[in-house]
């Protein structure tokens, strides 16, 4: 009985845990059902992650395209924009650079031309003596005081008495007046009135010009001999009559050498042009073509070509200091490539030598290339004063016989021109105008040229150390750079230096090249009134006289009487050219 009821019992909780078992079942199932829908929701979650996530990388796809592009788009926009800018300052500094052009053609046209530091201030009034003793190379007026100093000074000097200072315009002054031709015109005493008695004599000068052409024509007498020969024959009426046919003239031209030296000076040393001087000689009563006077003057500079050499062998005398430009001329040429002739810009060398009295002017085909320079100054020993143009730097060379000095009023010129666009320029334009100083004391006081040279050395070198001290750095700091004017006029300087500063340890050398650039005045006049030379040999037939004209002036001599003389020796035979020179002839015309 208890084993049954103990069977029910287990029965029983068999029975009650089949229950839970199926209860526990199903609960499982529904769990996994749960899990199941739990996991798809999840799965589904995933899915849409995961489709979302794909979208986002295609869309962070298309926005690192649009990101590269728009990237891309502003480094081309940069690049436009830089290339903009650096052409908007290329036209700013264009626009800079014409209008600085403008106003300094207006100056050269309207305004002062001088360089002087006072006519450099537009706010400085000054007065005519402040105006004079500016540094431009003039004897400054010194104050009372100091004049009173030097002089006592001088009274208590026991130095050897200086020689008197040459004075450089001989014929101005008080007693510039005169003529070399004099008339006297006495009186006929014989029919002074009655009752009036002689007290003394009285001087009443005037002056007259008879300015014409005279046209003589000489008679000659055709003579035969017994043997058929036919001769001329010409014996003056008047005893008096010295002039003689087929005298101071050339075979085929009937011009005497006077008028001919007259034509020549009108047209070469005050720039008349063809036309001119032959409306000059219609004025003087005498009509002559054009063409008919160009011949004269082909035919007579044919003759005077024969000094060219003489000329140039005094000019490269050894030792001597030169003085060299260059300037421009408008000359007809043949263009072989065109077939026809044309005017082109040539350019004309103008050499000076202060030493020998000689100046000198070259026209080699229009070049300024260094093969002319080398050609012209072969086997010269001595100095030259130029400019900075690329040609001279070959006399730096090591080997070179010739020793370069630099031009100083070039490099104040660039910083005169910097001046209206940079303030710093009127420091250097300062101290520049200290160095004119110095050289305007050396000539006052007629020193030496040892003495020049210690006076260069204690006062010169401290002014060219401070320019230096002020350039250097500039340049260092721009080297390369050339946008403005100031930058120019220090990269000039700069690449000049050596040859500007040099001239302190030579008493005779010149510290600019202004002998050289006055040179130039004369072919700038012609080039304002004649304009051009019709040929290359016109040109340099043009060169020639300029070179005797220009001469004559530094020898004190009149170029017209000078040129009648010498073509008068040479179409005598006279081959001595040296002699002919103006500088073996000042005592003579």
């Amino acid at each position: 009985m208890e084993d049954k009821e103990t069977i029910n019992i287990l029965i029983a909780q068999l029975l009650s845990k089949d229950d839970e078992i199926l209860r526990l079942r199903n609960l499982l199932d529904d769990l996994q059902r749960e899990q199941q829908s739990g996991n798809m929701q999840i799965l589904s979650k995933l899915d849409r992650a995961l489709e979302e996530l794909k979208s986002m990388r295609h869309d962070n796809k298309a926005l690192s395209n649009r990101l590269s592009r728009t990237l891309e788009a502003k480094s081309a926009a940069e690049e436009k924009i830089q290339e903009l800018s650096s052409a908007l300052e290329a036209l700013e500094n264009t626009r800079a650079d014409e209008l600085y052009e403008i106003a300094r053609q207006k100056r050269q046209l309207y305004g002062r031309k001088s360089e002087k530091k006072s006519s450099l201030s537009a706010t400085k009034q000054k007065d005519l003596k402040e105006d004079k003793d500016d540094f431009d190379g003039s004897a400054p007026s010194a104050p009372v005081e100091d004049l009173e100093q030097k002089a006592a000074e001088s009274a208590s000097s026991e130095a050897a008495p200086r020689p008197e200072s040459p004075s450089c315009r001989k014929d101005y002054g008080k007693q510039s007046t005169g003529a070399e031709n004099v008339v006297v015109h006495y009186c006929d005493e014989s029919d002074i009135p009655s009752g009036a008695r002689k007290i003394g004599i009285r001087e009443w000068i005037q002056y007259s010009i008879q300015h014409q052409v005279v046209k003589h024509v000489f008679k000659l007498v055709r003579l035969v001999d017994t043997q058929g020969n036919i001769s001329n024959y010409y014996q003056p009426t008047d005893k008096n009559d010295t002039r003689r046919p087929f005298e101071n003239v050339l075979e085929g031209y009937p011009v005497d050498f006077e008028l001919m030296a007259r034509i020549l000076v009108d047209k070469y040393q005050y720039g008349l042009s063809l036309e001119r001087v032959v409306d000059r000689l219609k004025d003087a009563g005498a009509r002559f073509n054009t063409s008919t006077v160009l011949a004269w003057i082909k035919r007579h500079m044919k003759e005077l070509c024969k000094l060219e050499e003489p000329f140039r062998q005094l000019l490269l005398t050894p030792g001597s200091m030169l003085f060299s430009d260059e300037t421009t001329e408008q000359v007809r040429v043949y263009n072989q490539q065109k077939g026809k002739y044309e005017y082109r810009k040539q350019y004309i060398w103008g050499i000076k030598n202060p030493d020998r009295k000689i100046a000198y002017y070259l026209y080699d085909n229009g070049s300024r290339s260094m093969k002319v320079a080398q050609k012209f100054f072969a086997g010269f020993r001595g100095s030259v004063t130029t400019d900075g143009y690329n040609v001279y730097k070959m006399f730096e060379r090591e080997d070179s016989s010739i020793t370069r000095y630099g031009c100083m009023a070039h490099v104040r010129r660039k910083f005169v021109d910097a001046l209206q666009t940079d303030h710093r320029s009127a420091d250097i334009i300062n101290l520049i105008s200290n160095l004119y100083w110095v050289e305007a004391d050396c000539r006052i006081n007629l020193l030496s040229e040892d003495e020049r040279r210690m006076e260069r050395q204690k006062r010169a070198i401290p002014i060219l150390a401070e320019i230096w001290q002020m350039i250097k750095p500039v340049f260092d700091q721009t080297r390369g750079d050339t946008a403005n004017l100031f930058l120019k006029a220090v990269r000039y300087a700069v690449n000049e230096w050596e040859a500007v500063s040099h001239y302190v340890q030579n008493g005779k050398a010149e510290f600019d090249n202004n002998t050289a650039e006055r040179m130039m005045k004369p072919i700038c006049m012609g080039r304002k009134n004649y304009l051009f030379c019709g040929s290359e040999l016109g040109a340099k037939n043009a060169s020639m006289l300029y070179s005797i004209i220009e001469t004559c002036k530094m020898n004190g001599l009149r170029p017209v009487k000078y040129i009648a003389e010498i073509l008068t020796k040479l179409t005598a035979g006279e081959t001595n050219y040296m002699s002919l020179l103006p500088i073996n002839n000042n005592k003579e015309y």
